[in-house]
């Protein structure tokens, strides 16, 4: 259970708590009622200062022994303390007198939850529906019970109907946000929020979340329009302004991206990641002068953030200054060796450098870090094939071919290696399995290779194996 203060209250209860201490450092006795007890204790509770929620607990159940308000907040300072056998136990006591008390079985199935009873837990809250005037919380406390089993599907059901019942519970669109990821039910969010939003229009969290759920889709333009909405109800809403700027970058929008970072520096103080993302914006509109700027207000707030490191390399070497971009990315690297995009990177400059054999171990470690990018492993190919002779290439595109099977764009690669050799049979062959396998594709082998629209064969079979 938690509580929670009104600004009209918080300094009556400051009063309270003010005369119980100096009753208790004066040592008086002074006469409080229930009430006035719960208020001190549940200010002790909401600080997480139980060794004083303790005290006044024992001193109030001294003279309100018959309390069950008093008993349940003091099941809540055992669970403070951890005691949580302790806290079942006194709370089954108190359940024999009062067994459809709704504050009694919530904090029940809490402690539940935390000995690790969940079945129990959730019964105990089901138990709840029919007699809480709150069913918003009752729902949140189911949810929140499946959600932490993982049963992400039931977790969602109930958040939806704590939703339904408050739609304006922000840690519930919280949790369901999280479930949903979970899930990768994008469409049933999509879905949900947007009839949310139109029992709740002026509700800039639900506006959020849909242009969360917009944006794990990829409807960027979508996402944008929706953080638009939250914006118009809420202009200091900080989130919104970063995440719509995140929404139109990638969309591709880079101008209109860095406006939207900029403004959102009004709203809250940019952090290094923010500057970053202003970097790659520039980076990508090739402005790497401001780029450099940008990643580097990002290392100023981070020297160890190797992302920006990355960044400031692309952006040197963009400009020319290659031997500048060296040292930028084997910082990067020095920060973080997993990532395959520093060790492609890395192996991009290092050929610029002429340093040839240390581009092909960059490049190959990149494909290491990610078996499953095709594009890597084709980079890494068509690296070896500028710079190394047939049956080094050979070799390496047969184990390729192995690991990525029956993939046109290696057949489509193969053909063009063929052709370039003058082993025209094979070339042939090989594109014939490929244009069976995807005709539309079959682009790549000029791409590979543009002088193969000059052999007649090859634009025959293309012919042939058109529908």
């Amino acid at each position: 259970m938690e509580f929670f203060e009104s600004s009209d209250d918080h300094k009556d209860i400051l009063n309270k708590v003010t005369r119980f201490e100096s009753m208790v450092a004066n040592k008086e006795n002074y006469y409080f009622d229930c009430e006035e007890f719960q208020d001190i204790i549940e200010y002790y509770i909401l600080r997480s200062d139980f060794d004083k929620a303790k005290e006044v607990v024992e001193y109030s159940l001294n003279l309100h022994p018959t309390s069950v308000d008093l008993k349940l907040l003091k099941t809540q300072v055992l669970v403070g303390f951890f005691k949580y056998k302790e806290a079942l136990s006194l709370v089954e006591e108190i359940e024999l007198y009062e067994p459809l008390n709704v504050d009694l079985l919530l904090i029940k199935g809490t402690v539940l939850s935390k000995l690790k009873m969940s079945d129990r837990a959730i019964a105990c809250f089901k138990r709840c529906i029919d007699h809480s005037e709150y069913i918003d919380e009752v729902y949140h406390f189911i949810a929140s019970e499946y959600q932490r089993i993982q049963e992400y599907e039931e977790a969602i059901r109930y958040f939806k109907l704590c939703l339904q019942a408050n739609p304006e519970n922000e840690v519930a669109l919280y949790e369901l946000n999280m479930c949903f990821e979970c899930t990768k039910n994008h469409k049933e969010a999509i879905q949900f929020y947007t009839k949310l939003v139109d029992e709740a229009p002026y509700c800039e969290s639900i506006w959020f979340n849909l242009a969360g759920a917009y944006s794990r889709v990829e409807n960027w333009l979508k996402a944008v329009d929706c953080y638009d909405y939250a914006l118009a109800i809420n202009p200091q809403f900080a989130s919104a302004y970063f995440n719509k700027a995140n929404a139109l970058a990638s969309y591709g929008d880079f101008k209109s991206a860095i406006e939207v970072y900029e403004e959102s520096f009004e709203h809250e103080d940019p952090t290094f990641i923010t500057y970053s993302y202003v970097g790659e914006c520039y980076e990508r509109l090739k402005n790497y002068d401001k780029g450099i700027f940008y990643y580097k207000k990002a290392i100023s707030e981070n020297e160890d953030y190797p992302e920006a490191w990355l960044g400031v390399a692309i952006c040197q070497d963009g400009l020319g200054h290659s031997n500048e971009a060296y040292a930028s990315i084997t910082k990067a690297l020095e920060l973080d060796k997993e990532n395959p995009d520093f060790w492609y990177t890395a192996s991009e400059i290092e050929e610029r450098l002429g340093y040839i054999d240390d581009s092909v171990v960059s490049m190959k470690k990149a494909v290491s870090l990610d078996e499953t990018d095709l594009s890597l492993a084709l980079d890494y190919l068509m690296l070896l094939e500028r710079h190394f002779d047939f049956s080094i290439v050979e070799e390496a595109l047969a184990n390729t071919i192995d690991k990525f099977t029956n993939n046109s764009a290696l057949l489509y690669f193969k053909t063009a290696f063929l052709l370039k050799q003058g082993i025209y049979q094979q070339a042939y062959q090989c594109f014939e399995l490929a244009l069976n396998m995807d005709y539309k594709s079959h682009e790549r082998v000029f791409n590979y290779y543009p002088d193969a629209k000059l052999n007649q064969n090859l634009l025959e079979l293309i012919d042939l194996y058109r529908d």
